[in-house]
């Protein structure tokens, strides 16, 4: 089925299908762009490589950080060699919602649609925020959409992802990842399988899914403010962020925003299927790495920079499993 038609529901609700998960670096990479090379602030940097090992299988993971500015060179020696030891590459993190929708089906779903996006009774922000919160949103709002009235009428939470979506366009940065051409490029050179280990939803009935979808109005407030509050401490940091990420240091820089409105857009669509999809999704990636390991011997991935500084998400989930970091020695950045 067409990546048109997996999509039809999930993309007109602000879904983004391979990176629901933060971090994750999707399958279908963005054209790559001739850029002009910025020097390297160390002559051995690159992105950091983590490798973790479990009986006979080893798994190379590079870590990353999302969106970063769409001029940012690299030095890929450290990625190339991982792949090169690597007979198979498992995708991230993430769910793709859609599946078993028609395309004429999806368009006439599409009123339904929009109107799960707005606010109820003709409502704007104003209406249904603080007034910290409003003035917090208008100032962001002036700023990098000036004049966009129709936000005003979303609900808070696709307000604030319209708000990321302007202020990275602005801002110069891109949601493809830097690595994803190479890594999709060295897949393809070297013949290696590409294993989907993403958590796929099937819609047996979408218009039920329509009518149950449900967001709690203060989870929704709650998004709101968190990616405001977020959004500009994390944009001011995004260029030395992007240094730390390709010199293979990290430190303690601002996060992005959690794209919470796609995520709780996945969780509403998801319980109309009767599936948890926290649970769901890091059990779908568990479940294709342990069938990976039964018949590859090493295997690369990608990850959120943060589980891997943090231990936490899934560095937690492969250490209770039993996979064993191999130690190496980080480069730590000040912020």
């Amino acid at each position: 089925m067409s990546t048109i038609i997996q999509a039809s529901l999930a993309a007109l609700l602000f879904i983004q299908q391979a990176c629901a998960v933060e971090g994750a670096v999707a399958l279908e990479p963005g054209a790559p762009t001739d850029l002009p090379a910025v020097a390297a602030a160390h002559p051995d940097a690159g992105p950091r490589i983590w490798t973790f090992v479990k009986d006979t299988t080893t798994l190379k993971v590079l870590g990353t950080v999302q969106p970063l500015h769409r001029n940012l060179r690299f030095d890929g020696d450290g990625v190339r060699k991982a792949m090169e030891s690597a007979d198979a590459l498992l995708s991230g993190e993430g769910v793709v919602t859609g599946d078993g929708i028609g395309l004429i089906r999806g368009l006439r779903l599409l009123p339904a649609m929009r109107r799960i996006k707005r606010n109820a009774s003709g409502r704007t922000l104003r209406d249904v925020t603080s007034s910290v919160d409003y003035e917090n949103w208008r100032r962001l709002a002036e700023r990098y959409f000036p004049g966009n009235r129709r936000a005003e009428k979303l609900r808070p939470m696709y307000a604030a992802g319209a708000l990321y979506e302007a202020s990275i366009a602005r801002n110069g940065l891109d949601r493809h990842h830097p690595a994803q051409a190479l890594i999709t490029d060295l897949t393809k050179k070297q013949g290696i399988p590409l294993l989907d280990a993403r958590l796929h939803v099937r819609i047996a009935d979408p218009e039920h899914a329509i009518a149950t979808f449900h967001v709690d109005d203060e989870t929704d407030l709650r998004c709101f403010r968190k990616t405001l509050n977020a959004l500009q401490p994390w944009l001011d940091a995004a260029h030395l962020t992007g240094e730390a990420w390709r010199n293979g240091e990290y430190g303690d820089w601002p996060s992005a925003p959690p794209r919470c409105w796609s995520w709780l857009t996945n969780e509403a669509i998801a319980k109309s299927a009767g599936i948890t999809l926290d649970v769901a999704v890091r059990e779908r990636w568990m479940q294709t790495l342990r069938a990976a390991s039964a018949e590859y011997a090493t295997i690369f991935t990608t990850m959120p920079i943060e589980d891997l500084e943090n231990r936490s998400g899934l560095v937690a989930a492969l250490e209770q499993d039993g996979f064993v970091e191999v130690a190496s020695q980080p480069r730590i950045a000040t912020p």
